[in-house]
């Protein structure tokens, strides 16, 4: 796949700016956080299955006199866009060993794209595709870049200049969904290949699940591996319920939807957060200092959460680590 980066023409000194990547940041959440980052001086890596699609988000919000802010002009110009799908293993490892070649560091990974309840489909590599892409894509591409992390963990302060006190290790932000909490991990038909089988939502919910499995299997083997040393941060989070196109697949929009179909969507909507509301959790638990002591939680609203006896247990994250490394061939432990 092509790659290419769209910056808009202003010149721009990264001397020691931190670096983020953000995943699914076209539209929605992952925009909004990608723009909150580059205000607190980030430069923003955001790996995106449609760059066009962020090329042209991100000139509305600064052309658009309803909506921009110097500030937005001023953070678009830390913003860089990089094409990869998250459905594609080879998409995945061509820009993360593109990274790796080219940049000195990674100080945040928030993996933040997802789709929810689509139909049966299938990745490029053959797997149930919300399995495939909100949690096998991000376990690689997060294994390849993970030795930037580390190393940043060592490096990064996130406190004030000359500011000791506040250094803080790498973070990692996994973005997953209260959906979790009807998920089960279907260790004997992981990608729901048995005869009728597949459900939207249960197929989500595992997804999410996994999310969270997976944060806190990382941060098990970080924490393990730095053996006391300052490990980099791994946690998840609900951004909430968000008024974004995460929900195109809620009904069938290739036929008119029955009347109330659309009144039930209108309704809900008008009770979702925005976009902005619903980035929130991912900007605290990658940038704020206070968010650098928590390690392999779970958050709702800014706010530390209890997630399901199956995300903390802990015999089905080894289960599932190990499963997603014979499968993507990635395990950087």
């Amino acid at each position: 796949m092509d790659s290419f980066r769209y910056t808009l023409p202003r010149a721009l000194n990264t001397h020691n700016m931190k670096t983020c990547i953000i995943t699914g940041a076209s539209a929605g959440i992952g925009c909004e956080t990608a723009l909150a980052m580059a205000r607190q001086n980030y430069k923003v890596i955001c790996a995106v299955r449609d760059g066009k699609k962020m090329e042209r988000a991100l000139m509305m919000r600064t052309t658009t006199t309803t909506t921009t802010t110097n500030e937005d002009e001023k953070s678009s110009s830390k913003i860089e866009i990089e094409e990869m799908d998250l459905s594609d293993q080879k998409s995945i490892e061509f820009f993360a060993k593109t990274f790796m070649d080219s940049e000195d560091g990674l100080d945040v990974l928030i993996n933040n794209a997802g789709v929810m309840a689509t139909p049966e489909m299938k990745t490029t590599d053959g797997y149930e595709y919300q399995l495939g892409v909100n949690h096998l894509g991000h376990f690689t591409l997060t294994n390849m870049v993970l030795p930037k992390l580390l190393l940043s963990s060592k490096q990064t302060n996130f406190g004030e200049e000359n500011d000791n006190s506040k250094e803080a290790a790498a973070r990692i932000v996994c973005v997953s969904s209260e959906a979790h909490r009807f998920g089960r991990l279907e260790k004997n038909d992981l990608f729901y290949e048995k005869a009728g089988s597949y459900n939207n939502w249960k197929s989500y919910g595992q997804s999410k699940l996994a999310n969270i499995l997976f944060a806190n299997e990382l941060q098990r083997k970080v924490t393990e591996r730095e053996k006391g040393g300052r490990s980099l941060s791994c946690n998840s989070l609900h951004p909430g319920a968000v008024n974004t196109e995460l929900g195109r697949y809620l009904y069938d929009t290739s036929q008119t939807p029955k009347w109330y179909e659309e009144l039930i969507f209108n309704i809900v909507r008008q009770t979702m957060k925005t976009p902005a509301q619903g980035a929130e959790t991912s900007i605290y638990l990658a940038s704020d200092p206070n968010a650098d002591k928590f390690r392999g939680k779970y958050f709702d609203n800014c706010v530390e959460k209890v997630s399901s006896n199956a995300a903390r247990n802990e015999d089905d994250a080894k289960w599932l680590w190990q499963r997603s490394a014979e499968l993507t061939g990635q395990d950087f432990f």
